[in-house]
């Protein structure tokens, strides 16, 4: 029986039902200690009573609560109270893929956009040994920012730790079966999948192939009235790839069918592969010649970085660091960029970054993601040309939180390199200046410029607040004191602080910055 609004289990209180599947229903719930929103997948009572499964549920998802990667939805742990048990796990915004195929096929570029990321989600699960086992629409979502973000690997499997433990669970499938609710899911799996024979990435590549084929189709590949008519379909037909959309890269023609051949021993082993042929085929635009990205572009625009922590006090980084990286390449002068004005009015909307370009007239547009667990830092970055859509450069970069300087160093030396810009030794200096080497100052800074930017009353005093102690810090951090002299003009002007008190300390600060 799903669970009312305003339940407790434990510290979660229910507040809606999202979904439910075979292996439990979901949730969105208040974590009322940590005063986040997650989402709550309450295991079925079956798990919860055997304790075999448990012990290895467990086990399995400690091996993936490590899998720190933008393109897979975090799990923050096992929670059990109340007679139940939970998987807590990150809310994540936006529609799943299922959602969007509603509508029909999508775009052939948008299909290939998506796979990438999914190819690289799954290549981040494979290397840590694991198997996700139930890759289909309903599991991805697309983010408001256009991140794809794999969910649910509530069937992931970790490298087998016995001969015994390498099968697929059978019984796992009946107890779905007979819940009826994995319609959708056999139309996903694999041949050795559903016969219950060992199981390892090669799986997920074949689901993968099944995404592809279904966003570029708009509709599944293997079809059927019943789960049974499903299963004969995957283990039986032979699909025709013939009937592919006219626009279908060459790439993709020739990468499907390795991805989806019946005996695994023939199918693609590597889902690195997928995502180079996908990468590949983005390379070519739409009039099928490939286009080396050779010319300089001179105009960009550097959207809000997206905070995918789950916890809204990290936004202050993700905005400063989107502050910071406009700041360093403006100091380029044969490079314009786009003022902080321009483009945090595009903050948690969902264009595509080809789109934006165009409405601010910039030859690229750089995105990005951050996320903080504990000491580590995760950055991901990608450089779209405006002109063709296709990826000019992307990275990621997982450090340590002191080692935030280099790493911003290092994504604006990138980008001027793949903006093919000529810069003297002089210019390349610019790009590596810091106005502080004290860390926590300059988190101090950050968080005083993202108040700031609230505009608000109690904004403006906490901004000037968090600049105060950044000083306190590092007394020669200019940048601080600016930030000072800017959090005192609009207590004068919209405020209560009277302009004969305000302006003589905001001419003090300017004076030390």
């Amino acid at each position: 029986m799903p669970l009312a609004p305003g339940i407790r289990l434990g510290p979660f209180e229910i507040l809606a039902p999202i979904g439910a599947g075979g292996m439990g229903e979901v949730y969105r719930a208040k974590d009322t200690k940590l005063k986040r929103d997650v989402a709550l997948k309450v295991l079925p009572e079956a798990f919860a009573r055997d304790s075999e499964r448990m012990a290895r549920f467990q086990r399995e998802a400690e091996v993936l609560a490590s899998l720190n990667h933008p393109n897979i939805a975090t799990i923050h742990g096992l929670d059990e109270s109340g007679g139940s048990c939970c998987l807590v796990m990150e809310l994540v915004p936006g529609q799943t893929l299922a959602e969007r195929l509603t509508g029909g096929a999508l775009p052939v570029r948008d299909a290939l956009r998506i796979c990438s990321q999914i190819a690289e989600a799954l290549g981040a699960a494979h290397q840590k040994g694991i198997t996700h086992r139930d890759i289909k629409p309903a599991n991805i979502k697309v983010t408001p920012e256009g991140r794809v973000k794999v969910l649910d690997f509530g069937l992931a499997k970790a490298t087998p730790e016995s001969q015994n433990d390498a099968h697929a669970d059978p019984a796992t499938l009946t107890m779905m079966t007979q819940a009826g609710v994995i319609l959708g899911t056999p139309a996903y799996m694999s041949p050795e999948q559903l016969r219950g024979e060992p199981v390892d990435r090669r799986a997920d590549i074949w689901a993968f192939g099944c995404v592809l084929y279904e966003l570029l189709m708009g509709q599944r590949l293997f079809r059927g009235t019943s789960i049974a008519e499903i299963i004969a379909s995957v283990l039986r037909t032979k699909p025709g790839w013939q009937a592919l959309p006219a626009d279908t890269p060459a790439q993709i023609r020739d990468l499907l069918p390795h991805c989806l051949q019946k005996d695994l021993t023939t199918r693609l082993s590597d889902i690195g592969d997928a995502r180079k042929d996908i990468e590949e085929a983005l390379r070519v635009p739409a009039t099928g010649r490939p286009q080396e990205p050779n010319r300089e572009v001179d105009s960009l625009a550097v959207l809000p970085f997206a905070n995918t922590s789950g916890d809204p006090q990290m936004e202050y980084l993700s905005d400063g660091l989107t502050e910071s990286i406009i700041l360093s390449l403006s100091q380029l002068p044969q490079l314009h960029v786009m003022s902080r004005s321009a483009v945090f009015r595009y903050k948690h909307r969902s264009e595509e970054a080809q789109d934006v370009g165009h409405a601010l007239g910039v030859g690229a547009v750089l995105t990005g993601e951050v996320l903080q667990r504990g000491e580590t830092l995760l950055i991901s970055a990608e450089l779209v040309d405006v002109e063709n859509g296709w990826q000019r450069w992307g990275a990621q970069y997982r450090r340590k939180v002191e080692d935030i300087f280099a790493m911003q160093e290092e994504i604006a030396k990138e980008i001027s390199e793949n903006l093919r810009l000529k810069l003297t030794p002089e210019k390349k200096n610019l790009l590596a200046k810091r106005y502080t080497d004290n860390v926590e100052a300059y988190h101090l800074y950050l968080k005083g410029r993202f108040y700031w930017a609230k505009r608000t009353e109690e904004g403006l005093y906490k901004g000037i607040q968090y600049f105060r102690q950044a000083i306190e810090l590092d007394p020669t951090y200019a940048l601080a004191y600016a930030g000072l002299a800017e959090g005192y003009i609009p207590l004068a002007v919209y405020c209560h602080l009277a302009p004969k008190d305000a302006c003589p300390k905001a001419r003090a600060a300017a004076r030390g910055a």
